[in-house]
């Protein structure tokens, strides 16, 4: 049976994509780019980037923190800096490469997502890629 319905059984809930969404839908949808520290504060939030850099751990403890989408608990340290010859950029580390990770040492690390958080840009590593160079 088809019927035709009155016009108040439809909710729509339009709410237009602004640019600023539209920059950051296209800035995931897109491959990693190859930077140096230097260029992160060029780039999109969210936007995925490969480095090459020295890594230092910084002095602070990791902190605990509870994933939004899991709720697991997890630890991540945000004072950690990647350093090449360009400049230094920093990046939030967490479990399970905290403890895996030796400052000084050089690493490629993929598909990092640069993030912004009180005023500072940063990148942040997925939870598994990291490759000593």
């Amino acid at each position: 049976m088809v019927r035709v319905a009155p016009t108040f059984d439809f909710v729509f809930d339009y709410q237009p994509i602004h640019q600023s969404q539209k920059t950051a839908l296209s800035a995931l949808a897109q491959p990693a780019k190859k930077i140096t520290p230097e260029e992160l504060s060029t780039l999109q939030v969210n936007q995925k980037v490969n480095v090459t850099a020295s890594i230092s751990l910084g002095n602070e403890k990791s902190k605990p923190v509870q994933l939004k989408t899991s709720k697991e608990m997890t630890s991540v340290k945000e004072d950690c800096v990647l350093e090449d010859e360009t400049g230094t950029a920093t990046i939030h580390v967490w479990d399970p490469l905290i403890n895996k990770i030796k400052s000084g040492t050089t690493y490629v690390i993929e598909n990092l997502s640069v993030k912004h958080f009180q005023g500072i840009t940063h990148v942040q590593q997925p939870l598994k890629r990291l490759i000593a160079s």
